[in-house]
């Protein structure tokens, strides 16, 4: 006989906690959907049913079914509902580098090398490994893996985008207005004889330093490069 599936009730707290993470645009995706499992569970819905309508497995809606219960003796206070379902902390030893160091080699990485002494334009994964040892975040990591935590954090550091900064120009609008009557104008000059050519000057002149300095690495951004 299969096993009667475990009763969900909740109060209007965790109703509320549930549905917000299911709405809001941020919640993670494994969290939002954990917070449907609890949800149709509490509305009297099978594992079974659960489980086909969010395309899981049955083991899996049971396994979040049963854990929620468990912890829903547990004050809201302590422990929130986003918290309830998180993933339950794996066996082994602790991680090497917390959160908190993370959190310091995010911050470094989005100033300018420069400001560090360090006179390069854009952050090296050597470079980052060098300045977490010396600035006495950790006692060794290495480039490798110092890059792996940026990239993890959504902060590759290799990675930057080209960024036109805009330059205001009084006739400007003019400019404008004229090249592209020349470019409108041109098919009917050329019935006539006339011919337009458009060039580029100066193409032999190398350029040795970019017009505006680059905008360093933010949270969500990665570093941004004057184009011209």
């Amino acid at each position: 006989m299969p096993k009667r599936a475990t009763k969900v009730i909740l109060n209007e707290k965790e109703q509320e906690g549930l549905e917000q993470l299911t709405k809001r645009h941020r919640s993670e995706q494994q969290q939002a959907q954990r917070a449907r499992m609890i949800l149709a569970a509490a509305q009297g819905h099978t594992n079974a049913q659960i489980a086909r309508e969010l395309a899981l497995e049955v083991d899996t809606v049971r396994l979040w079914r049963d854990r929620w219960v468990g912890l829903q003796g547990i004050d809201l206070e302590t422990l929130r509902v986003a918290e309830r379902l998180q993933d339950a902390p794996r066996p082994g030893a602790p991680p090497k580098f917390t959160a908190h160091h993370r959190c310091q080699m995010a911050a470094f990485a989005c100033e300018a090398p420069m400001k560090a002494g360090r006179p390069i334009s854009q952050w090296t994964r050597r470079e980052i490994a060098d300045e977490l040892v010396k600035r006495g975040i950790v006692e060794q990591i290495s480039p490798r893996h110092a890059s792996y935590l940026l990239k993890k954090g959504a902060r590759p550091p290799q990675r930057f985008r080209y960024w036109l900064n805009e330059v205001s120009d009084a006739q400007r609008d003019e400019k404008i207005r004229d090249g592209c009557e020349v470019y409108a104008s041109a098919p009917a000059r050329a019935k006539g004889g006339e011919r337009t050519i458009s060039t580029d000057e100066l193409t032999g002149v190398q350029a040795l330093e970019r017009k505006h300095p680059d905008l360093p690495m933010q949270l969500g951004h990665v570093l941004r490069r004057e184009f011209e």
